[in-house]
């Protein structure tokens, strides 16, 4: 499965986790669905932009991370947001071209784990 063929009702079947994995280039740990995600939409790019604002976000111990893709003719771009769940935002990062294959999609970052929804 290529990263224009995935859908979001192909992340559902993810309830849990098996695994934690481990990547040296991040600062936090993350689930069977995150690997599946990053694998099937080649969107390891995503785990980059996430560790690029843990320093700043040090000590906040739930980050819930929204990507938001856009459409302008040919021309797909995206903004990546994170918050506390409470409308306190800590980050907004505009992305100007992007294959991300989903609309929207929300993740979590709990206790240095980042899962998706369905994994919690």
């Amino acid at each position: 499965m290529t990263g224009n063929n995935l859908k979001k009702e192909d992340l559902r079947q993810f309830n849990g986790t098996k695994a934690i994995y481990i990547n040296p280039a991040v600062s936090f740990t993350y689930t069977d669905g995150i690997k599946y995600l990053c694998e099937n939409a080649n969107c390891f790019w995503l785990l980059d932009v996430i560790e690029s604002y843990q320093n700043q976000l040090n000590g906040v111990f739930l980050q819930w991370w929204e990507v938001n893709v856009s459409q302008e003719g040919e021309r797909r771009s995206c903004k990546i947001k994170c918050h506390d769940g409470r409308n306190n935002f800590f980050v907004e990062q505009n992305v100007e071209h992007t294959d991300f294959p989903l609309e929207k999609i929300t993740l979590f970052l709990l206790n240095n784990t980042l899962l998706l929804p369905s994994e919690n």
